[in-house]
């Protein structure tokens, strides 16, 4: 039984709940549909830029560079650098534009500013030896950001001939007994 002498202030509406219901529930709707259509944006903002990286990283170190290592030495580079996002853009603006197609191209180009070549010792400099910023000596902090250490492309080019420090694929205590000298000739 429902009480009359109060007014109702909840009027239904035709689907069974009341305006204020409603009201709130479309604005929900309308506030997460806002949302998630700026997220979108973002995220691929994010990926389209993270694809640029690893276009300008495969470009210079003339290879392909594996895209998550792309994608954090870029991270690593614009948390030691709040000016390398724009540094960056003006560097693959440069190659997207002029139609470079490899490193001994840009290397060549009259264009490619020292602002630009800093740019992109910056960039390989990261993937290579596997960190982002200066360290400095006797500090705690010295603002250095991590890239990696075993995909370090400066590793790469050694790896069938000298292990990685600390991650030996030939198992500990390697370096214990001297090589035998018969299969090193042979080699």
């Amino acid at each position: 039984m429902t009480d009359r002498s109060r007014p109702q202030t909840l009027a239904k509406t035709a689907v069974g709940m009341s305006r204020r219901e409603f009201l709130v529930t479309t604005s929900a709707l309308t506030f997460a549909a806002t949302g998630f259509a700026g997220f979108n944006k973002a995220f691929a903002a994010n990926l389209d830029r993270d694809a640029r990286v690893n276009a300008v990283l495969n470009l210079l170190a003339a290879k392909p560079v594996d895209s998550t290592l792309a994608f954090r030495a870029g991270a690593a580079l614009k948390a030691t650098d709040p000016s390398f996002p724009d540094a960056f853009a003006a560097l693959a603006d440069f190659i997207e534009n002029n139609g470079i197609s490899d490193a001994d191209a840009l290397a060549k180009d009259s264009g490619f500013t020292p602002a630009l070549q800093a740019t992109a010792q910056k960039l390989l400099k990261a993937v290579y030896l596997g960190y982002a910023g200066e360290p400095k000596a006797h500090v705690a902090e010295d603002g250095v950001r991590f890239v990696t250490f075993s995909e370090g492309l400066a590793y790469q080019l050694t790896e069938p001939h000298v292990p990685i420090p600390s991650y030996s694929r030939w198992g500990s205590g390697y370096w214990a007994e001297l090589a035998d000298a018969s299969s090193a000739n042979e080699q």
